[in-house]
């Protein structure tokens, strides 16, 4: 079974500028199309890689880039130590690499590649019109 993403997500952003709550998972069931959970701690239903490695780029606050070739989406159920070694992190969780790998059958393997960057030499407040 297909799940149509784009018709879900249209009908979520109408809800939101009609000012309507949304459509939220049942307890104990994973969202469609969507994740909730921060970089340790991901679930969510058809989504992309690109939302892990967004997730993820924010968690360990460098890039995460995805050389996987996968495509299509993915319904995912994470659980890891927060990145960093951040203060009260559950001892029996493993760090994100390790999850990762266990997890998911990915890798987070540190590399150097280029990435742009946009350098911002001056910054003025708008002169009135």
């Amino acid at each position: 079974m297909t799940t149509n993403c784009a018709a879900i997500i249209a009908e979520n952003v109408r809800r939101a500028e009609a000012g309507e709550p949304p459509n939220l998972p049942v307890p104990g069931s994973r969202p469609t199309c969507a994740f909730l959970g921060g970089p340790s701690s991901i679930n969510g239903g058809a989504i992309e890689i690109s939302s892990l490695t967004g997730m993820w780029s924010g968690g360990l606050d460098r890039p995460v880039v995805d050389r996987t070739g996968l495509t299509g989406r993915f319904d995912v159920d994470f659980k890891s130590a927060p990145p960093g070694g951040r203060a009260g992190a559950p001892s029996d969780l493993p760090s994100i690499f390790t999850a990762v790998q266990e997890q998911l059958g990915l890798r987070l393997e540190p590399s150097t590649a280029r990435m742009p960057v946009l350098v911002v030499d001056r910054l003025e407040m708008p002169s009135e019109n």
